[in-house]
């Protein structure tokens, strides 16, 4: 009996890593040319309003994490910067609720699958960094659409790429002009 159980968890674990799995954040490369970074001011919205403030809060959270992360070991004669971030969240699927909605056997088929990280939702943002560092001025923007999973949420996965994005492109932005 254990041997099938060991077999069948060992099978669960192997189809699930191989059609793609969510375990982790996606690593945020902060640009050398980039000063430390500390998250500002962040402002939520789902396209045509603000976000409710649970959301809002869990977004700036996440945000402070990853940039407290990129910036980690890093040191700036001009000190840290604090970041300005624009979040607009797009379209979210819920892979679990939608298996439940069509047949709710099929949702029954993620109870095995979920501990071995496989995909339970779809998330999209758009991200636009604003910062200052040493009379100069960065801007940049960025997209990320991610699955996530029970280890991981979605939107921090997005949040994560769109970010790694945004930061890319403001050390690429061209010096202010008087």
């Amino acid at each position: 009996m254990r041997l099938r159980l060991a077999l069948l968890l060992f099978g669960v674990l192997s189809v699930t890593r191989g059609v793609g799995c969510a375990y982790r954040t996606p690593r945020v490369d902060a640009p050398r040319s980039l000063p430390p970074l500390v998250v500002g001011d962040v402002w939520v919205d789902d396209g045509l309003e603000p976000a409710p403030a649970d959301v809002t809060s869990s977004v700036r959270e996440d945000v402070g994490q990853i940039l407290a992360k990129a910036s980690k070991d890093r040191t700036s004669e001009n000190g840290v910067s604090p970041v300005t971030v624009r979040v607009q969240l797009g379209a979210r699927e819920d892979y679990i609720a939608n298996a439940g909605r069509v047949d709710g056997c099929g949702a029954a088929s993620y109870a095995l699958t979920v501990p071995a990280g496989t995909k339970t939702d779809s998330d999209s943002v758009w991200v636009a960094v604003a910062f200052t560092s040493g009379g100069r001025s960065y801007q940049g923007y960025g997209v990320g659409t991610k699955a996530g999973s029970v280890y991981v949420p979605a939107r921090r996965r997005a949040l994560a790429v769109a970010l790694n994005d945004a930061l890319a492109r403001a050390a690429q932005s061209e010096p202010d002009h008087p």
